[in-house]
């Protein structure tokens, strides 16, 4: 108040200041008890935005909200120093407790360190309790990691936090919670044989991750964990018990934030001078079962820890493919392709295309989008679409069209060669390239003439009497339809960019095979899903050249209408084997001659391609 009457009192009037005041006061006497203190002391004028003081001057309304802006700023200013304060004081606190425990845990395997569980009892503790304590017992006193989770808000929470060195203790935590899942489940496995094993670190484990997921959104954190970085790359393929996998999915959230925000030029050639993938590859390679486990993993823990179909079933294949592709995919943005070559050289892509092939539905399906990640991963070192125009406007548009090009082409398939894993994955799950590989030794079909395409689409109906009619079918109902899959994470590349259709289809012909193993196929579903795919790429695609599908689906539809008039092609059948041959055979060149009827409509490309094809002249002959 008094701020505001000395304000008042410098707008021209000499003298006076007690008798202001004096007005002041006997106004606040009789001033109408529900007005508030601030309208004691300026009344509103009806009818304008001004206010009138008490000796009748006319006050602007932005000073009356200076003021009460200044007040409330105030009360925002103590706030944040506050939390500030709350912020330094419980890093610090956090941090020293870590460094407590790391030092109880070193020594509780030497004589006289110690009792042997002290230090996991302090971790749980210091992290707000274990899974099997109530929170009631740590309402009283909150814990360091609570205060610091409730006030990440604070301007200046990376600041403090990186001050008092807590991003590198955090990871400790993570390790010391690997430890100690570890050692309660071979405690618990040696006490009650046979019954399951249960986490005790859950809660604790889900605040270590979120914290250090915040402080990871700050590229300063980078360089403080650059001597800890191979200690944090290691948790996300280590072992682990069955009750310790929240462990491996909090480290995995950590490392891929860390890579999406943290990593430096500088860094990338760090994990690669320390080769970190490679190394992270080959663990990867352990827990899939691709090589034998190593001395070091013949410890006692190594019984309860999770291998093979079991680390599968868990779903630490993904977590731990997911991580290091995540991790190499983030690092080609920084003009270094390093660690994409690094995850070459250690087959990186065998083990995902492994993985893939011997995974559950459900796993596999997260691991073809893995797929589509590392197909999208920047690795055009030239292009320089954030190069700046002359001038600041230009330098504005520019930054503005660079933004907008990066976001189109972070779905472009710069790495097609990632799709090396679906046709490989195509020849396990495609019948026509399953029976070729067996028949011409590891050989692809190559669609480079009339008279190939004319001997493939021959072969292909030759493999389709077999595989569904002839009893060499392997599919079973229910099961997890590979191919089904493959096609739809195509479909997917396919539609998430423009050109992803010519650069993959010209290296790796998934549209072309599909369709000329089109009669292959039992599942209707995937016949319609091929045919779509077709329509899609004609006709919501521009510019696309599609004449090899275009050619290969009229083939397969001539090839189609001849064998339903030829025969079985001399595979012994009765007469009700007969009846559904023609039946499904029917069936198909019916649905493959609407797809041709559509195209015929809206792609002038299509009467050409047939006529080519011979339609009118050795087609005919042969039909007659």
């Amino acid at each position: 108040m008094m701020w505001i009457w000395k304000s008042n009192s410098r707008s021209g009037e000499d003298g006076g200041g007690d008798r202001d005041s004096q007005n002041i006061s006997n106004n606040n006497q009789h001033s109408d008890p529900g007005n508030s203190s601030t309208q004691s002391l300026t009344g509103t004028t009806a009818g304008s935005g001004n206010s009138v003081s008490q000796r009748g001057e006319r006050i602007p309304q932005q000073s009356r909200n200076d003021v009460l802006r200044v007040f409330m700023g105030g009360r925002a200013s103590a706030h944040d120093a506050e939390m500030e304060r709350k912020v330094s004081l419980a890093a610090r606190n956090l941090g020293d407790g870590v460094q407590k425990v790391v030092v109880a845990a070193k020594g509780s395997g030497r004589p006289g360190g110690g009792q042997h569980g002290e230090w996991k009892s302090q971790l749980l503790s210091l992290l707000g309790g274990g899974d099997d304590d109530q929170e009631e017992m740590f309402s009283g006193s909150e814990s360091n990691i609570d205060i610091l989770l409730e006030n990440s808000t604070c301007d200046r929470f990376v600041l403090r936090c990186v001050e008092n060195e807590l991003p590198p203790n955090l990871i400790h935590c993570l390790r010391l919670l690997r430890v100690l899942e570890l050692q309660h489940a071979m405690s618990q496995q040696q006490r009650e044989q046979g019954s399951a094993i249960v986490s005790i670190s859950t809660r604790a484990t889900s605040k270590v991750s979120r914290l250090l997921c915040l402080l990871c959104t700050d590229p300063s954190v980078g360089e403080q964990l650059r001597p800890h970085l191979f200690g944090l790359l290691a948790l996300s393929g280590a072992s682990y018990p069955a009750s310790g996998v929240h462990v491996a999915g909090a480290a995995s959230s950590v490392i891929v934030a860390f890579s999406e925000q943290c990593l430096s030029t500088s860094l990338v050639w760090f994990l690669h001078d320390r080769k970190m993938i490679v190394h992270m590859t080959d663990d990867i390679k352990e827990l899939c079962g691709m090589s034998a486990v190593t001395p070091t993993n013949t410890t006692p823990t190594a019984t309860v820890c999770l291998y093979r179909e079991a680390a599968e079933r868990a779903g630490l294949w993904v977590v731990a493919l997911r991580t290091v592709i995540n991790l190499v995919v983030f690092s080609c943005s920084h003009q270094c392709l390093e660690l994409l070559n690094d995850f070459n050289s250690a087959n990186g892509y065998h083990v995902l295309c492994y993985a893939i092939a011997n995974s559950s539905g459900s796993h596999a399906k997260k691991l073809l989008e893995l797929v589509t990640i590392l197909a999208c991963c920047k690795t055009d070192l030239n292009s320089d679409t954030g190069r700046m125009l002359n001038g600041a406007d230009g330098a504005l548009d520019d930054e503005s069209i660079r933004i907008d090009q990066d976001k189109e082409n972070s779905k472009l398939a710069n790495n097609p060669a990632a799709f090396d894993i679906v046709e490989d994955l195509m020849v396990r799950s495609v019948p026509l390239l399953k029976k070729f590989d067996q028949e011409c030794g590891g050989e692809r079909p190559e669609i480079t003439s009339e008279e190939s395409l004319r001997e493939l689409s021959t072969f292909s109906m030759r493999t389709a009497l077999n595989v569904r009619f002839g009893g060499a079918s392997t599919t079973k109902s229910g099961e997890f339809d590979l191919a089904m899959e493959l096609l739809v994470t195509t479909l997917q590349m396919y539609s998430d960019h423009a050109k992803n259709y010519d650069i993959i289809e010209e290296r790796h012909s998934i549209l072309s095979y599909y369709l000329l193993a089109f009669p292959t196929f039992e599942d209707l579903s995937l016949k319609v899903l091929i045919l779509k795919t077709l329509e899609y790429v004609l006709t919501g695609v521009a510019g696309t050249d599609a004449i090899k599908p275009l050619t290969v689906a009229t083939e397969i539809f001539f090839a189609l209408c001849k064998s339903l008039l030829k025969g079985a092609n001399g595979i012994e059948l009765d007469s009700e084997e007969e009846a559904k041959i023609y039946e499904d055979l029917l069936m198909d060149a019916e649905m493959m001659c609407s797809t041709i009827e559509k195209l015929l409509e809206f792609d002038s490309r299509v009467a050409p391609i047939m006529l080519d094809g011979g339609i009118l002249s050795v087609k005919l002959s042969e039909v007659l």
